[in-house]
């Protein structure tokens, strides 16, 4: 153990791991601050030293001693790497959420609070590069599939969330809650959401109930009323028609509302076992078109934002004839993104990259997925 003079420790610390005065005398549990009592008593009784293998932190600053699932992820200067990472560490911790749920066994708000606020930071610099990834095996399993959704929904949801300049308590609220939409499904038998059937009116029964065992689950685990109204109902729509209570949008939460735009995007755009994935266009389109009036018009207009008229990802013919995928865009012009030319290779070896604009270069259509296809292949 670490010796620790105690003249040197703060009045108010707290230690991650117990604090000895000696081999068999805890003086301090972890989480029990250090008073200023206990400090005078222990220099009237000549303890000049404690042994700890943890390390004193002030109230302030907790947050440092969670260790960041995210570490990796901010010291890499490749963006790819950096964004394959993101998503390899993040798919990692949210299948210990999911197994630890599944086995009946604590989840940790405070934990998962940290971990979202540095996600959110981290979505915040690098927000297109992570629209724009795509995982291409995560079909291969109906779990896999809903960890990747998962993640991808956070993204979603934290990108329409700066829009609306929320806090970064707020965030972190509205990242758990997107992480965790589905988590009631760990209490729902295996096959009603890994196969490739059709389920039967039994079976889509019981998918139904997963808001309402997800907010069971963390509202017993004391998580913020926030994250568990927001998976409690992410599948409500404005227009009465969604479930498990087929409430309205005027008693719908904000963050539900944001979940419920971002959770239909990413799984219209996603490969699942019962269907194939739409381009990320028809995506947009279809969220935007907004049939039955189903989603909030200002989370509809937040989440244009959020990912461009263009959507990051897109595949199009450009006025040149040209084609190429949209890699970044403005807020002032979105209908003139970046575009980097897939035909094309510059003189370093690489595909340059062009700004459209209403005078030059510009986007005449999208590609379909058949041009896609034979373009990539």
């Amino acid at each position: 153990m670490k010796n620790h003079n105690v003249k040197d420790i703060a009045v108010g610390a707290l230690f991650s791991k117990p604090l000895y005065i000696d081999d068999q005398f805890i003086l301090l549990s972890p989480e029990m601050p250090f008073s200023p009592v206990m400090a005078q008593a222990l220099m009237e009784w000549e303890f000049k030293v404690a042994y700890s293998d943890g390390a004193p932190v002030l109230p302030g600053e907790q947050n440092d001693r969670e260790e960041s699932i995210f570490a990796k992820v901010v010291s890499e200067k490749a963006v790819l790497r950096r964004i394959e990472l993101f998503y390899a560490v993040l798919e990692k911790y949210t299948e210990t959420l999911f197994a630890k749920a599944s086995a009946g066994k604590q989840l940790d708000y405070q934990s998962l609070s940290i971990q979202m606020t540095e996600a959110c930071e981290l979505i915040r610099k690098n927000r297109l590069a992570l629209l724009s990834f795509y995982k291409k095996n995560a079909v291969q399993s109906g779990q896999n599939n809903k960890i990747y959704h998962a993640i991808r929904t956070l993204v979603i949801a934290v990108g329409i969330g700066f829009f609306y300049k929320l806090s970064k308590n707020d965030l972190a609220e509205l990242g758990s809650a997107a992480l965790l939409h589905e988590i009631g499904m760990v209490k729902l038998p295996s096959n009603t959401y890994i196969s490739k059937r059709t389920l039967n009116p039994g079976e889509k029964n019981a998918i139904h109930t997963h808001p309402l065992l997800g907010y069971s689950l963390l509202k017993a685990l004391d998580f913020p009323l926030t994250v568990c109204n927001g998976v409690l109902q992410h599948q409500e729509r404005e227009n009465g028609s969604g479930y498990p209570r087929q409430i309205r949008g005027d008693t719908t939460c904000l963050h539900a509302k944001i979940i419920a735009v971002a959770c239909s995007y990413a799984a219209i755009t996603e490969e699942r076992l019962q269907k194939p994935a739409k381009d990320v266009y028809k995506g947009m389109m279809e969220i935007i078109h907004n049939e039955g009036k189903q989603y909030d018009q200002t989370v509809i207009r937040a989440f244009l934002h959020c990912i461009c008229i263009y959507p990051v990802g897109s595949h199009v013919l450009l006025s040149n004839s040209s084609k190429g995928q949209v890699v970044n865009f403005t807020l002032e012009a979105p209908q003139y993104p970046c575009v980097r030319l897939s035909d094309i290779v510059g003189p370093d070896g690489k595909k340059p990259v062009v700004q459209t604009s209403p005078m030059g270069v510009h986007i005449v259509r999208l590609l379909s997925s058949q041009e896609i296809v034979v373009e990539t292949s």
